[in-house]
């Protein structure tokens, strides 16, 4: 049996000449989000600025040690609760989101005048939900099992 599939539309930005980013809409806590497609980050990370935007839960836990990537050397980790992350028709409720300085990206997607980022998607909710990115149809595709 085919299990149950949503397929977000996926926004393809060009970087300079020769790269590209790819962005996805969504819903944190019920308010539109703007998320970058990062395969190669482990986890789902909040930008800390935009921290108050999606939430009332000021409560960050800092983790021990600290996340490399995001095109920068190390950086400070935390973690929120976030009650509800929608993309299309895929629902996480009351998830352990990271929660970083995403700075770094703010200033190069002003730089290039790019829409701005309020979250990076990672391989957390891309691997649990067997995502496949169509680049030719702009589709990000996610199965609907439960990854609660």
């Amino acid at each position: 049996m085919r299990k149950p599939k949503t397929a977000i539309p996926i926004k393809i930005l060009s970087i300079e000449e020769d790269g590209f980013h790819f962005m996805v809409k969504g819903f944190l806590n019920g308010i539109g989000a703007s998320f970058l497609i990062d395969t190669g980050a482990s986890r789902t990370v909040l930008d800390k600025t935009a921290l108050r935007k999606f939430t009332d839960n000021q409560n960050i836990i800092e983790r021990e040690g600290r996340a490399a990537g995001l095109g920068s050397n190390e950086l400070e980790s935390a973690e929120t609760r976030i009650e509800m992350l929608v993309l299309g028709d895929f629902i996480l409720k009351n998830y352990q989101i990271a929660v970083m300085d995403l700075q770094n990206i703010h200033e190069v997607y002003a730089m290039l005048n790019l829409p701005a980022i309020d979250c990076v998607l990672g391989s957390d909710i891309l691997v649990a939900q067997n995502a496949v990115i169509h680049l030719k149809r702009k589709k990000l595709v996610l199965e609907l099992h439960s990854s609660e």
